[in-house]
């Protein structure tokens, strides 16, 4: 076996470590992504929450109301505090809601045997409190995750390979 040769270990020396904090850069990149990008979700699924309990505090349709296109994506079920069905999808199950002040509450949960996040909310009008449970399927969350990962690595792989080229000329 015949010794590697200078130019060779040279890019051992180099490259290894080069790869492994392009690795390192890349994964810290993308959770830091990631995490603001769940948070615009989970900030759309209570936005959807809030369309919804308006529109039910107003009278308006769920169903084949103006907001039937804006609420189209998510599934959702409206009870009375005593968990009394009133709309939505009786199928759903009720997430828990933190202190009466209409603190939104976010899970992950599997319905049905799908993946999906949640977001509790209370509604109180007068004598009237609601609670209204809004399910997302989060494989279009998935989706885009992917996607994020795949840009971010590519960045990084684009920012370091211009760096390297440039500091050695």
């Amino acid at each position: 076996m015949s010794p590697l040769s200078l130019r060779s270990q040279l890019l051992l020396v180099v490259g290894g470590p080069f790869v492994v904090l392009l690795l390192s850069e890349a994964i810290v990149s993308y959770r830091i992504g990631l995490h603001a990008a769940n948070q615009v979700y989970d900030q759309w699924l209570l936005d959807r929450g809030n369309m919804i309990l308006q529109a039910y505090a107003d009278g308006i349709d769920l169903e084949n109301g103006p907001y039937a296109g804006a609420i189209a994506d998510v599934d959702y079920v409206i009870q009375s505090e005593s968990g009394e069905f009133i709309a939505g999808d009786s199928t759903l199950p009720s997430v828990p809601i933190q202190g009466n002040d209409g603190t939104p509450v976010y899970q992950t949960l599997n319905v049905n045997d799908v993946l999906v996040r949640t977001v509790g909310l209370r509604y109180n009008s007068g004598e009237t409190a609601v609670r209204l449970t809004v399910v997302e399927s989060i494989e279009r969350r998935s989706e885009n995750n992917y996607s994020l990962f795949v840009d971010v690595f590519t960045l990084i792989a684009l920012f370091r390979s211009c760096f390297a080229a440039s500091s050695c000329t």
